[in-house]
């Protein structure tokens, strides 16, 4: 047993460094790139409480090893749907008072925030069920450019 988490926490670590190697070389990973791939699943939805919360969660679990999953999740809040309009670019730090992000990686190390996240989003499509955003949103941990979420992402109504 032991032989086999220990065989679990090196691959896991292996992995890692080759991630980040990846990352130095060839630029920073483009989440929406990777959650079609093998091992990994994604789920994106929205909900309303006052604010309009969409929800993006990448997970990644080899099911052959232990203890090597992990999970990218991006939140965007969406303050005050009145001020916004389909098609119109927000800059994620110019406007703050209409539209908010968020990202943590859950790890079994732990959970980690980022420090800071830039960018923007534009709102293609608005349903009662539906949101379907463009984005270029990048992520930040301690100044330095670890992921980017670029692409366009359809968020379902979660009821």
């Amino acid at each position: 047993m032991k032989k086999i988490f220990s065989l679990g926490i090196i691959r896991f670590v292996l992995f890692i460094l080759i991630l980040i190697s990846c990352e130095n070389l060839f630029g920073q990973l483009n989440l929406l790139d990777i959650k079609d791939k093998e091992n990994y699943s994604y789920n994106t939805y929205f909900k309303f409480d006052k604010i309009y919360k969409l929800l993006h969660y990448i997970y990644y679990d080899d099911r052959n090893l232990i203890d090597e999953e992990f999970s990218h999740k991006l939140i965007i809040d969406i303050i005050c749907k009145d001020s916004i309009s389909t098609d119109t670019i927000y800059q994620i730090k110019e406007n703050d008072g209409l539209i908010k992000c968020s990202y943590e990686l859950f790890s079994p190390l732990g959970k980690k925030k980022s420090s800071d996240i830039d960018g923007w989003i534009k709102i293609l499509d608005w349903t009662d069920d539906k949101i379907v955003v463009e984005m270029k949103i990048d992520i930040y941990r301690e100044e330095v450019h670890y992921y980017s979420y670029i692409g366009k992402e359809e968020f379902l109504l979660r009821k």
